[in-house]
């Protein structure tokens, strides 16, 4: 539920409508305070429009934005967390991808009745953030667009119609059309907002959508990082239970109908990620394993910086040496072994995952990680 805090009445109506106006019982009540803060998303999404619409549209994005890529729980959050303490980089905070419509106006009021800095821990792991660490963009595009796999965790009966959205590869040219169109306001109202500085963005659904960001942005550059498919598994599953059976508003999912989806995902991601990675002009892309980046922070960024001839880092250095040594203090989760049919699904959803990144098949107890 807390996905669709700042849709508006209109996407919001249209959404209940795709989904046949089918809400579980037990969650009635959230439905109709999503009416309520609709209507108000609304009025306060006009209001922007009225004093900001123009200049908006006049936005123009000078400097490609750097897209962070990866399936989730493989390390995107933690490499997004690092890198957006470089000044010279903007990046879409948490508030901002719950209110996209309405963002310039809402900021500047919560900052004056509350402390946007303060500090809470997220549910599925041990990081702590606040309403202005940087968040997801998909988050806004998914109440944007309506085009967006994660409205499945609103809606998980409709999953197969939002997962189409994962590629864009069924989507129709209209489909195609409204997400860019709403990609592209998101990004301009950053650009606004953050005065031109160049874009720093997460989104792990971007990891099958590579075509479609260079036919968006064709200098934009890239940074994958992967994971063991069994850990990315292991915490994928965990997120699940923790955090996305929040946001049902149709009634609980049986786990096995969960671990099929995420297989299934996982496999079209990187599918259509090495179908695809081709396509980025030499130089643009750059390839990490989390273990490495958990091995050498310091160092994985730097050769970051190096690979994708990132002006500032000298100046960024200081800062990244004291956020190395913060995270060393860090507390990892403990999941028990993964049974080996579904390492074997894991496999055969994606070989090369496995054999191109030299994971092994089997593995025993292991640590979750920082996203």
């Amino acid at each position: 539920m807390e996905t669709l805090i700042g849709i508006t009445f209109d996407k919001w109506l249209k959404l209940l409508a795709e989904n046949n106006f089918r809400i579980h019982p037990a969650r009635l009540h959230l439905s109709v305070y999503l009416t309520l803060l609709s209507l108000r998303n609304s009025r306060i999404a006009k209001k922007e429009h009225q004093q900001y619409g123009d200049v908006i549209e006049q936005t123009t994005i000078e400097k490609p934005p750097i897209f962070i890529l990866g399936h989730w729980r493989s390390g995107t959050t933690l490499l997004h967390n690092i890198i957006s303490l470089d000044s010279q980089f903007a990046y879409p905070n948490l508030l901002e991808i719950y209110n996209p419509r309405s963002f310039l106006i809402v900021e500047e009021k919560l900052a004056k009745r509350r402390n946007l800095n303060q500090e809470r821990k997220r549910p599925m792991d041990n990081v702590t953030v606040t309403p202005l660490s940087p968040g997801e963009e998909e988050f806004a595009l998914s109440t944007l667009s309506l085009k967006s796999p994660l409205l499945a965790w609103n809606f998980p009966a409709n999953e197969a119609y939002y997962d189409q959205f994962l590629t864009f590869k069924s989507a129709t040219p209209e489909d195609i059309a409204e997400w860019k169109q709403a990609y592209l306001y998101f990004l301009k109202k950053l650009t606004y907002r953050y005065e031109g500085k160049q874009l720093l963005l997460k989104s792990p659904p971007n990891t099958a959508r590579i075509r479609l960001l260079l036919e968006l942005f064709p200098d934009a550059k890239f940074v994958h990082i992967h994971r063991n498919p069994v850990h990315v598994f292991q915490s994928t599953l965990k997120l699940y239970k923790n955090t996305v059976a929040r946001f049902n508003l149709q009634g609980a999912q049986p786990e096995s109908k969960i671990v099929d989806g995420i297989i299934r995902r996982y496999g079209t991601m990187y599918r259509t990620f090495f179908e695809e990675i081709n396509q980025i002009p030499s130089g643009n892309y750059v390839e990490i394993a989390f273990e490495e980046l958990e091995r050498d922070f310091y160092g994985t960024v730097e050769h970051i910086y190096q690979q994708l001839e990132l002006p500032g880092f000298d100046a960024f250095s200081p800062r990244l040496r004291e956020k190395t040594e913060e995270l060393k203090n860090y507390k990892k989760n403990k999941y028990p072994s993964v049974d080996n049919a579904y390492m074997q699904r894991l496999y055969d959803a994606c070989p090369m995952c496995f054999d191109q990144w030299g994971y092994p098949v089997t593995i025993g107890e292991q640590a979750d990680t920082m996203i």
